[in-house]
């Protein structure tokens, strides 16, 4: 597939519907994350493992993610720009998660009381290098790390 038709915005929605074994799911970006989460909780039932890469994620992204993949296993949205309100609503709704990567995102603080009582079911919480304002990243900000976001899933 040409390099610009990849990112048409209708292209991944169409595509869900052919991927019905799909379990990890990993965008580029939260643009048109909406639709495709809707074609995502239609089509691919197997789906556990779901990631934004450097994010804007506001709160109708965070409600997609708990109403349409309310049972989600594995969440990363490290280096996110996240409104703490959109993190506690994510922790709400989305009570099977095991695994979840919110490093180094900015809009809430690393260490937050309440967001880490909301946490305290998942098996994996990461939330290292986060803070309200004046971002700052420690490690790569511009790469994905698995972290292990892909144990059980995928071996390197």
């Amino acid at each position: 597939m040409p390099y610009e038709s990849c990112f048409e915005d209708e292209i991944i929605p169409k595509l869900m519907s052919k991927w019905k074994a799909l379990e990890i799911l990993v965008l580029g970006s939260s643009l048109e994350m909406e639709e495709i989460l809707a074609e995502t909780a239609i089509h691919c039932k197997n789906l556990v493992a779901f990631a934004v890469i450097s994010g804007y994620i506001e709160e109708r992204h965070a409600s997609a993610i708990v109403n349409l993949l309310p049972n989600i296993k594995r969440l990363s949205l490290r280096h996110a720009h996240m409104a703490r309100e959109n993190l506690v609503m994510i922790l709400k709704g989305c009570k099977e998660l095991e695994y979840l990567d919110v490093s180094f995102c900015e809009g809430f603080d690393e260490g937050d009381g309440e967001i880490l009582k909301l946490a305290s079911h998942i098996s994996s919480f990461k939330d290292k290098g986060s803070s309200l304002d004046n971002y700052y990243c420690e490690d790569d900000c511009s790469s994905f790390r698995y972290d292990g976001f892909f144990d059980g899933y995928w071996s390197e």
